[in-house]
């Protein structure tokens, strides 16, 4: 499962999860999460922003859908709603994915103690492998 969000760290770990499928010829699944932090759920969010990341998560999952297309893999996409760490850690879960693939965002330290980081709590919970990709 390779977790994707339009951010260069998520096209890399696209990149990554297409190489470790080609070479496993394994089914890959990629997932894009818009939604709040657990955070930041206290404060309104426009909704012409939900949109705009709706639809940058829509063009990542295109992207990847073309590229898996190119190696011949099997595939599936999907965009989730909610927190992003718990939306992936549910369906890697679901899916019986055997790792999860993703980007690491450089965060400053004020923001990463106020708001976590989703691919740290992503590594702490998950019960499958967790290879992020700088």
């Amino acid at each position: 499962m390779v977790c994707v969000d339009g951010s260069e760290t998520g096209y890399r770990a696209m990149d990554f999860a297409l190489g470790l499928a080609v070479k496993l010829e394994c089914k890959v699944y990629f997932v894009n999460v818009v939604g709040a932090l657990t955070s930041e759920r206290n404060y309104r969010i426009p909704a012409d922003m939900v949109g705009s990341l709706e639809r940058l998560g829509m063009e990542a999952l295109r992207k990847c859908e073309e590229d898996a297309r190119k190696y011949g893999l099997q595939f599936e996409t999907v965009q989730l709603s909610g927190d992003p760490a718990d939306e992936i850690l549910r369906y890697s879960k679901n899916t019986k994915s055997d790792c999860i693939v993703m980007g690491r965002k450089g965060m400053g330290r004020l923001e990463k103690m106020l708001l976590g980081s989703v691919s740290e709590k992503v590594l702490d919970l998950s019960e499958s492998p967790v290879i992020i990709v700088k």
